[in-house]
């Protein structure tokens, strides 16, 4: 019954109050951290010619007289991109099925977010691998040729996106198959966030902004003329690659070192205002080893994270279940731990 307060704070009427108010403090926090925008000259100027980050975006088409863009979960249209001319959904578009995802959808989800989080960057588990760069970003063509993510028995007869032993000749590919995979990564895409209320999965997109010389071969090659109308924030080209954001099971792989920094954001002082508190919530069994060696990502043994989760919401505020979707503690069994926001940017590099 009474008030909970924590150093004399009403803790459960702090912090945004919906979801859309929650979601403009993160697109802010975003933007203050550094952006999900960069000219593809900064961008790589940032590394030296023998970090596997520029070794990964020689390998994909990114020149340097355009930016790449994380897309928003919502999608976004393509100007020329042969295989996939986009999709783009209303922040409040509802899918059949109380908007679940059904059958092969849910299949090709489950192995999506399994293979971006655990075997990008390892030669293990499934074929080869993949190829990732130190901030997890795999490129877009080596995810739709990957078969172990889109063959499924929900899906019967399974169409391979090209002969066998031809998946690396574009020309090759399926083009009704290329675009049916990537329709379907844009819909887990928006599906997780809205309505699982998780980023799991992100796109990185190449574009130009509207001071392009129009006469250059790479407008040449992208269909842009003078008549070409490019929008102030850019015109967005074609995919470049894919990653998970989070849930990284480790930071060490047999190619990498992935690099948390490279993965999110720092918390910036306002993004402190806005959400002054952290909860975290785990197993009353584990109360015993944190506070012996204190709060390890994952836990301890083979199936560490590189991350800790935090909770802007009180255990006991109903924001913690509908809005973040976080564990309900009302089922008895938790504990919460709470330290400021401050704190974690200030002495633990947020």
């Amino acid at each position: 019954g009474g008030e909970f307060c924590i150093e004399g704070r009403k803790i459960d009427i702090e912090g945004p109050k919906g979801r859309k108010e929650l979601m403009n403090i993160v697109d802010e926090a975003v933007r203050q951290g550094g952006g999900d925008t960069w000219k593809v000259k900064d961008f790589m100027d940032n590394y030296p010619d023998t970090n596997i980050r520029k070794e990964m975006y020689k390998r994909v088409s990114a020149p340097e007289n355009g930016f790449l863009k994380i897309i928003p979960i919502t999608g976004c249209m393509f100007h020329n991109y042969p295989l996939f001319e986009g999709v783009e959904y209303d922040i409040n578009y509802t899918f059949p099925n109380n908007n679940r995802l059904v059958g092969y959808e849910e299949d090709v989800s489950r192995r999506l977010n399994t293979v971006l989080r655990h075997h990008v960057g390892k030669r293990v588990g499934y074929s080869n691998g993949l190829h990732c760069d130190d901030a997890g970003w795999v490129a877009i063509d080596e995810l739709l040729r990957y078969e172990n993510i889109w063959q499924h028995r929900s899906r019967w007869n399974h169409i391979f996106l090209a002969p066998k032993g031809r998946s690396h000749d574009k020309r090759s590919w399926n083009k009704d198959e290329a675009k049916n995979r990537l329709s379907l990564l844009f819909k887990i895409m928006f599906n997780s966030a809205r309505w699982g209320r998780r980023v799991r999965e992100q796109i990185l997109a190449f574009g130009v902004y509207p001071e392009v010389d129009r006469n250059s071969e790479l407008c040449r090659n992208n269909n842009i003329d003078a008549n070409t109308n490019i929008p102030e924030g850019g015109l967005i080209l074609y995919p470049v690659a894919v990653r998970a954001p989070s849930g990284h099971m480790d930071a060490v792989s047999e190619e990498v070192f992935l690099k948390g920094a490279l993965l999110s954001h720092p918390v910036t002082p306002q993004t402190a205002v806005a959400l002054p508190s952290c909860f975290h919530m785990t197993y009353l069994d584990n109360l015993k080893g944190i506070w012996m060696k204190g709060l390890i990502p994952g836990g301890e043994g083979a199936a560490t994270r590189m991350f800790t989760f935090f909770n802007p919401y009180a255990p006991w505020d109903d924001r913690s279940w509908k809005i973040t979707k976080s564990v309900d503690t009302r089922y008895g069994g938790y504990v919460a731990l709470y330290i400021p926001t401050e704190t974690l940017m200030n002495e633990l590099g947020g």
